[in-house]
C-alpha cells in the first residue's frame, strides 16, 4: 500500500498500514497533507495545496509570504491567511486523533506517533533551536541530517503548535539562528525585549556574566523575565559564544566585534599582560587569517585606534600597551620610575638596587638602560664609585679626578677576596660579587670582570639553574698578583700609552708627563 493511501475519503476508518517502525513523520507529512486537501478542498485543492506548500518550503518549494501569495493567486493577504489556518487547524485534529469527520481518520499508531513526538518535543523545551530538533530527528529515525524529508520540518513544528521565531528581530542588528517557540508561551513583546538588550551586548569586548543579564533586562518591577527564558534566547545569537568551560559566561565573538579597538582590548583581556602594538597586531592579524578573512590591519592603524581610545594606556616610550583599568601595572616611564626607587628609599642607592626596584613595576625594562639612564646629569648623580641620588637632593657628584689605579682597584679586591675566603671554599658567584661590593664600594660590573678573569677562581655551573658557585683555588692572593688583573689592556690605557709613545718620539717629554697625569 502506497503513501497516497494513508489518507481516504468514505467511512474507512484506518487506512494506513505502516511498514517502518517507528513512522518517520517527516517523510508520511507531504502524503498525508495532500490527500487530506484533495478530499475536503474539492474544487481549490490545488491552490490551497500550492498556499500550504509555499507558505512552509514543503516538497522543496520556495518560502513565501502571505501578500506574495495573495498577488499570484489574486485574492487578499487576509484570505490567504484563512486558508492556512483552517487547514492547519482542521490537520492538526486529524493528527491528534481528536478530528469528529466520519470521512477520516488515521491509523491508530500513527496518531500515536504524531503524539509521542510531541511530548518528546515539550519534554526538551518550549524554545527549540532548528538544530537541537534536527539532531531529535536524526536520533529517532536514524536518517542523515541532508536527507530530503526534512523540508517538512516547518510544517510539522506548525502543527506540533510551535511557531517560528524570526530571523530579523525588531532592535537586533546581529543575526540569530533559527528557532521555534511554543505558541502558547511565545510573547513577541518579550522576544523583541530581550534581544534589544542583546544588541547593546554586541559592541562590547568585555565577558559578560548572565547574571547581569537577567538583572538589568528585570530591573523594571512590572514584569519580570524568566531566566530560562532569556537564556534560550541568548542561545540562539551567532555573535555570541560561551566562554569555555567558565559557567553563565559570555562574550561576543573575536570575528564579530566591531572595530580594531575592541578587538585590540579583547587581545590584552585574554592574555592578561601588557603587550607591544606589534604584537597586538599580530595576534589580531592571526585570528583573522584563521577566520578566513583577508582584511589585515596595519601597525599604524592600530597605533592610532590606541591612543585615541582612553580604554588604553601606554607603559612609558616602551611602545607596550595596557589596559586602563589595570591598577596593577605601572605606566611611568623607567626613569620616572628609578626617580621614585630613590624617593622611596630615602638614600642613595647602587645601580642593581635600583634596577630590582625598577624591574618590579616594569619586567620589561633591562639593566643597560637602568645603567645609561643613571648617566643623565640632570636627574642624577654619581656620589661613590657605585652610589647615585637625585641631583635635587644637592649632592655633591664624585670628584672624578681622584679616579682609582688599576693597582688599587687591584689592591681592594685582593684584601675583600682574603676576608670572605678565609674560612670558606667555595661560595655562589652572585654571594661572591655582593660581599666584595660591599667592602670595597667599587662598581658590581668591575668586580665581576676582574674575578672572571682571574685563573685564582674555577667556576662550577649548577645543574638546577644557570648560577655558578665559585671555588678558590689559591688563598696566597700575594702570590697570584697577576691573576686579579683583567687579562686585557684596557682601550684607555692603550689610547693613553700610543700618545705617550708618540710624544716621546717627537720629544715633548713635558706634555708627555701632563698626559700620564690626564689619564690617571
Amino acid at each position: 500500500m502506497n503513501q497516497e493511501d494513508s489518507v481516504k475519503a468514505s467511512n474507512i476508518e484506518e487506512i494506513f498500514q505502516p511498514t517502518v517502525s517507528p513512522l518517520n513523520l517527516l517523510e508520511q507529512l507531504l502524503s498525508i497533507t495532500e490527500s487530506f486537501i484533495n478530499a475536503t478542498c474539492k474544487s481549490q485543492a490545488a491552490r490551497n495545496l500550492d498556499i500550504i506548500k509555499k507558505r512552509f518550503g514543503l516538497n522543496h518549494e520556495n518560502v513565501y509570504s502571505l501578500e506574495e501569495i495573495g498577488i499570484y493567486y489574486g485574492i487578499t493577504r487576509e484570505r490567504v491567511r484563512q486558508v492556512e489556518f483552517k487547514i492547519i487547524s482542521k490537520l492538526t485534529e486529524l493528527m491528534y486523533g481528536s478530528s469528529k469527520s466520519e470521512k477520516f481518520k488515521l491509523q491508530e499508531n500513527l496518531v500515536h506517533e504524531y503524539k509521542q513526538v510531541k511530548n518528546s518535543l515539550l519534554d526538551l523545551d518550549y524554545i527549540l533551536a532548528e538544530e537541537d530538533v534536527r539532531k531529535f530527528f536524526q536520533d529517532r529515525y536514524g536518517i542523515s541530517k541532508e536527507t530530503e524529508s526534512f523540508c517538512s520540518l516547518n510544517f510539522l513544528m506548525e502543527l506540533f503548535s510551535y511557531c517560528p521565531i524570526s530571523a530579523n528581530i525588531n532592535g537586533y542588528r546581529g543575526s540569530t539562528r533559527l528557532a521555534w517557540c511554543l505558541k502558547e508561551q511565545f510573547n513577541k513583546a518579550d522576544v523583541e525585549k530581550v534581544f534589544s538588550y542583546f544588541n547593546t551586548l554586541l559592541d562590547k569586548p568585555k565577558r559578560f556574566k548572565f547574571f547581569d543579564i537577567v538583572i538589568s533586562l528585570n530591573k523594571a518591577k512590572d514584569h519580570r523575565l524568566d531566566k530560562d527564558f532569556i537564556k534560550m534566547l541568548l542561545k540562539l545569537c551567532v555573535e555570541i559564544e560561551k566562554v569555555g568551560d567558565e559557567e553563565d559566561i559570555y562574550q561576543v565573538k573575536f570575528e564579530c566585534l566591531p572595530s580594531v579597538g575592541e578587538r585590540a582590548f579583547r587581545v590584552l583581556q585574554e592574555n592578561g599582560n601588557p603587550l607591544h602594538f606589534s604584537e597586538i597586531a599580530k595576534i589580531i592579524n592571526h585570528a583573522e587569517l584563521n577566520l578566513g578573512k583577508g582584511k589585515r590591519i596595519t601597525v599604524t592603524n592600530l597605533k592610532n585606534q590606541l591612543i585615541a581610545d582612553s580604554r588604553f594606556k601606554p607603559i612609558g616610550r616602551s611602545g607596550i600597551w595596557s589596559l586602563s583599568h589595570w591598577d596593577n601595572v605601572a605606566t611611568k616611564t623607567i626613569t620616572q620610575i628609578m626617580e621614585d626607587s630613590f624617593h622611596e628609599g630615602g638614600k642613595a642607592l647602587s645601580v642593581k638596587e635600583v634596577y630590582q626596584y625598577v624591574i618590579a613595576r616594569r619586567p620589561d625594562a633591562s639593566f643597560k638602560s637602568v645603567s645609561v639612564y643613571l648617566s643623565n646629569t640632570d636627574i642624577f648623580v654619581r656620589v661613590d664609585q657605585n652610589q647615585y641620588a637625585l641631583v635635587v637632593w644637592g649632592f655633591k657628584p664624585i670628584d672624578k679626578s681622584i679616579r682609582r689605579t688599576a693597582d688599587e682597584v687591584s689592591s681592594l679586591i685582593k684584601t675583600a677576596l682574603k676576608e670572605i675566603f678565609i674560612d670558606k671554599n667555595s661560595i655562589p658567584f652572585a654571594d661572591l660579587i655582593r660581599l666584595v661590593q660591599e667592602k670595597t664600594k667599587l662598581a658590581e660590573i668591575t668586580i665581576r670582570n676582574r674575578i672572571r678573569h682571574s685563573q685564582n677562581f674555577d667556576f662550577k655551573q649548577e645543574e638546577t639553574s644557570k648560577s655558578y658557585t665559585v671555588s678558590c683555588l689559591n688563598r696566597d692572593f700575594e702570590k697570584a698578583t697577576s691573576h686579579l688583573e683583567v687579562g686585557k689592556e684596557l682601550l684607555r690605557d692603550k689610547i693613553k700609552n700610543e700618545i705617550i709613545s708618540a710624544l716621546h718620539k717627537c720629544g715633548m717629554n713635558q706634555l708627555n708627563t701632563g698626559i700620564s697625569l690626564y689619564f690617571k
